[in-house]
């Protein structure tokens, strides 16, 4: 889903003000909000209606050294989305790079409130001011007045917020407490004698005292400007707050003129700007006479150009009262005119809105029908659910087809795919669906997603036969394939950018297994918020854990949860040893997806509910009464992804229950099923279940074979997390497997080591506690993430020594390396260590002592930062290129807070220490080769630098500079890289190699 276009924003709305020629300088308030905006992160400026708010914000802001945005709110604003995208749009046209941060994060299910909070946080500590005028617009709307204040709340370093307001900001909805807040108030707005004096005198008025007119208006601008104290319901020394002006207007502007020019004045009152153009538009003859008589007399407006006149905003609320007390019918009317000109002008949401309140509910549905889409993407779901509920019963009568695509896009919007479904069957008895199919390739689209997700064949069918030849219609067959499997292999997988426009189309991808071009084609094709669930379903089944967990804990947090989010989330978080929570969010998914009443949903939460028995627990019989649930809900003959998920977990199942036959008769169906249809996603899983139950069966040979299958659709995924996955229920397949090889070097040893140090965190993870020795920038024990003091810090030693001894050491070497003696008094203070140690640690995890050996309890977790390094790097070297890549930069992480154990001397100390720091020195020197390749030139070079920190005779890292600056196009930083390199290795007595030498020529040509 693209940005809007700067077109698609009412341009004046996101422009500063001019100000007019006639207006006087207030330096005074100028200087003051000026010094309030340098002091302060929000200012308030509130005042009256004409007390000068936006003249003296336009002005200060004009002469500030920094970018500014600018927003004027209107009524329509009060509608979230609304609000979010206009400040998306008034940010971007000052720093373009935030361009569309909210808008995409909102098209991802991100609150509107939060996705206001990621734009003014993502401005940084860039300098930047913003002006939301009018913010007495809002009104009452709580949703509006969220947003504001997560965008306040939320803002970066650099960004400075002008808030101007008739009115003091609702403290139920808006409030500041927290906010380093300045404010300037009617009080400053208001004139001096001085600046009276100025400004009567600019307008050439001679007769008015200019102490006196202050005196009488209390100083308020409008009041003073067009003398206001004048009129018979003037109360002296009360500002703009009792209306006073509207005497005056009534009497002394309007009561002067002609009575043509007054009826203009009114008749037009509805526009912002009145044209010649403008006010043809609403029925009213003699346009141009009438504006150019205007254009002589003085009035409270001004001329922005020869042929436009804008009234003062107090002059212009008059007029439309004045309008709103004529005849009912010819408010209607001019009400109607004026929706329809909105209309005219591409101002479809506005013109909506206003023909709905005139009651025009027919020549509302054109503007609707094309502003609904950007609503509803948008998630102003309210508004979109009011249009559709207010004009359906006119669209049916009149244009049928007017609102269909906003009922269909609604109901996928909101994930209530079977009310879209009822809709499109509710066409379809009225002879409109096939029509409907042929007319909009969207529309297509957004019926088989409905009809998919309710697990309609008959549906889905039907709409790929009406549908015409093309892109659409190729997605549509392929789904109905992947959904109902109808000769599946017949349909070509559609390519992922068809769906470009609809990332829910890649859960059909996922099903498919070709889970790495699912993550391939997201990261090029769509923003990061809108594919977000695709794209957590990828990685996790990638193994991409951190960065899947990472990305879940940022969107849960925004409260971004949609239906694949939720999905992704139990295994995820048992995948990072989060077992409760793991528990917690398979509930929250049932609750959800019974909410929302998807069959596929609901089916697929069984699937998964009998999957996470097993991980969990490994509860066989709970797995298998999820799935008789999902038999006995499972009427339809398609769901065929989710039947092989469910076959899938129940043959394992069945192995634990010790049915083998059993097991082994579903799992040759599935198996068959997967590889005649090429379906990937659960085929590891399910072949390496199969070759256990072939083995138990007594037919190796087709055991062997399943496991083969099994290895061969990891390499077709693109990961062997998933297989892996499956393997740790039965480890004897890969053991067996090895055994039948005749190489030690086979791809099934390899792939054995990687599954046993996955297999020893699978151990630690379920465990009951987790205890962690933090060891780099500090030295801290933790339980469960909390801290716990020890008391001693030669407890924490101790534990550091046994973590780098394997978990066991005797007492007399732990006494030489911790104390370097064997004496009474060492033999005391180890005593000591120990016992303090095990009140800190959780009961399970005590040291304990076998012999002559202290012992570590494996009955808990218990590591320590340099162990779950080596671990985690251990892994990463049994993947390939790019995940390698990521997987040594993220392990490398923990390294950067500081030195490892710090504080902490003696010789095995040392000796730990220095391995560790040769160990962390050589993945760097990895991650800079690994970053060379995939031209992450930068990357490369912070990685190669920091090895030649600490060694700085490695003559590849330096080799490593060389290549990239010579990639670079730099020939003099080649250059430089290459003499570094010689001085260094001078130090030794000796020269850069020949290779070095040889491809410093090669890059120098």
């Amino acid at each position: 889903m693209s940005v809007p276009s700067v077109h698609s924003y009412i341009r004046t709305k996101l422009v500063v003000p001019g100000i007019p020629p006639e207006v006087v300088g207030r330096p005074r308030v100028e200087r003051r909000l000026d010094e309030l905006i340098a002091r302060h992160r929000l200012v308030l400026v509130v005042g009256t209606a004409g007390s000068g708010k936006t003249t003296a914000a336009a002005a200060t802001v004009r002469q500030l050294h920094q970018p500014v945005a600018w927003l004027s709110v209107d009524d329509t604003d009060i509608a979230p989305g609304r609000l979010v995208t206009y400040l998306d749009a008034a940010v971007g046209r000052v720093l373009p790079e935030s361009t569309g941060t909210a808008v995409n994060a909102m098209s991802g299910n991100v609150p509107h409130a939060e996705a206001a909070g990621l734009l003014s946080s993502s401005v940084g500590d860039q300098p930047m001011v913003i002006v939301l005028d009018q913010l007495e617009r809002l009104g009452d709307s709580s949703e509006a007045w969220a947003v504001l204040e997560s965008f306040v709340r939320h803002a970066g370093s650099g960004l400075r917020t002008v808030l101007l307001s008739r009115r003091f900001l609702p403290v139920e909805r808006f409030d500041p407490t927290g906010l380093d807040v300045g404010f300037l108030g009617e009080s400053a707005l208001a004139f001096t004698p001085e600046e009276a004096a100025g400004a009567l005198a600019r307008r050439g008025v001679a007769d008015v005292d200019p102490r006196h007119a202050v005196e009488e208006t209390g100083g308020w601008v409008t009041g003073v400007l067009f003398e206001a104290w004048r009129s018979a319901d003037h109360l002296p020394g009360i500002g703009g707050e009792a209306d006073p002006l509207y005497g005056y207007l009534s009497a002394h502007i309007l009561g002067q003129l002609d009575p043509r020019d007054r009826e203009f004045l009114i008749d037009t009152a509805l526009l912002d700007e009145v044209t010649p153009g403008r006010a043809i538009a609403l029925g009213i003859t003699e346009a141009g006479a009438r504006m150019a008589s205007l254009r002589g007399r003085a009035l409270p407006a001004t001329w922005p150009g020869a042929h436009t006149l804008r009234c003062h905003p107090r002059f212009r609320e008059y007029l439309r009262e004045l309008l709103e007390r004529r005849p009912a019918d010819v408010v209607r009317e001019c009400r109607v005119r004026y929706g329809r000109l909105l209309a005219s002008e591409g101002r479809d949401e506005d013109a909506t809105e206003v023909l709905i309140e005139a009651g025009a509910y027919e020549p509302a549905l054109a503007p609707a029908s094309r502003a609904i889409a950007s609503v509803i993407e948008r998630h102003d779901f309210r508004q979109a659910r009011r249009w559709l509920e207010i004009l359906e019963p006119t669209a049916a009568e009149h244009s049928p087809f007017a609102l269909s695509l906003g009922h269909l896009m609604l109901s996928v919007a909101e994930e209530e795919f079977a009310r879209g479904a009822a809709y499109a069957d509710h066409l379809a008895a009225r002879g409109l669906r096939d029509e409907l199919a042929r007319s909009s390739g969207r529309a297509v689209i957004l019926m088989i997603l409905c009809y998919a997700a309710s697990l309609d064949a008959e549906g889905l069918r039907a709409v790929v036969a009406a549908a015409p030849e093309g892109a659409n219609r190729s997605v549509a067959e392929y789904f109905v394939a992947l959904y109902t499997y109808d000769s599946f292999n017949a349909y070509e997988l559609p390519p992922l950018s068809l769906g470009a426009e609809y990332p829910s189309l890649l859960i059909g991808k996922y099903f498919h297994g070709r889970i790495a071009e699912v993550e391939l084609a997201v990261g090029s094709t769509w923003n990061e918020w809108e594919s977000v669930g695709s794209r957590l379903l990828a990685a996790r089944a990638l193994g991409h854990t951190e960065q899947a967990l990472e990305m879940y804990e940022r969107v849960a947090g925004l409260g971004a949860r949609s239906l694949l989010v939720r999905e992704a989330a139990p295994d995820l978080l048992l995948d990072a040893g989060r077992r409760e929570e793991a528990r917690a969010a398979l509930d929250e998914y049932d609750q959800e997806v019974h909410r929302k009443g998807s069959l596929f949903a609901r089916l697929g939460a069984l699937t998964l509910r009998a999957k996470m028995a097993l991980r969990l627990d490994r509860d066989h019989a709970a797995a298998l009464a999820a799935l008789e649930a999902f038999d006995r809900m499972n009427t339809s003959a398609g769901a065929s992804p989710l039947q092989q998920r469910a076959d899938t977990w129940r043959g394992l199942a069945l192995l634990l229950a010790g049915e083998d036959t059993r097991a082994a008769v579903c799992l040759r169906a599935v198996v068959k099923t997967m590889l005649a249809a090429d379906l990937l996603l659960e085929l590891p899983a399910a072949a390496v279940f199969l070759a256990e139950a072939e083995w138990r069966l007594g037919d190796p040979e087709a055991a062997d074979a399943a496991a083969d299958i099994a290895l061969e659709a990891a390499r077709s995924q693109g990961s062997t997390f998933l297989l892996m996955e499956a393997l740790s229920f039965l480890p004897a397949v890969v053991s067996r497997r090895i055994d039948a090889e005749t190489s030690a070097t086979s791809e099934w040893h390899d792939f054995g080591r990687a599954l046993h140090a996955h297999r020893t965190a699978d151990r630690r993870l379920v465990a009951l506690s987790s205890v962690l020795l933090r060891e780099f920038g500090s030295v801290e024990l933790l339980v469960d993430g909390v801290p716990v003091p020890t008391g001693i810090r030669k407890s924490l030693e101790l534990l550091a020594y046994l973590i780098a001894q394997g978990g066991r050491a005797r007492r007399r070497q732990a006494m030489e390396a911790l104390f370097e003696s064997t004496d009474r008094s060492a033999q005391a203070y180890l005593r000591q260590a120990r016992s303090r140690l095990n009140r800190a640690l959780p009961e399970q995890a005590a040291v304990g002592t076998d012999g002559e050996e202290m012992v570590l309890s494996d009955a808990l977790a218990v590591t320590s930062e340099s162990a779950e390094l080596e671990r985690r790097l251990r892994i990463a070297r049994t993947l390939p290129g790019q995940d390698r890549l990521r997987a040594i930069v993220s392990a490398l992480r923990t390294a950067d807070a500081g030195e490892y154990l710090p504080a902490v001397r003696g010789a095995w100390a040392d000796e730990r220490r220095d391995r560790v720091r040769s160990l962390i020195t050589d993945a760097h020197a990895e991650a800079a080769q690994l970053s060379l390749a995939a031209e992450y030139y930068r990357e490369a070079q912070a990685h190669a630098q920091r090895v030649l920190r600490e060694d700085p005779y490695r003559e590849g890292a330096w080799q490593t500079l060389m290549k990239v600056a010579g990639a670079l196009g730099d020939r003099d930083g080649v250059i430089e890289a290459y003499r570094a390199c010689e001085e260094a290795l001078g130090d030794l007595g000796t020269l850069p190699s020949v290779t070095t030498r040889q491809l410093l020529e090669k890059l120098r040509r």
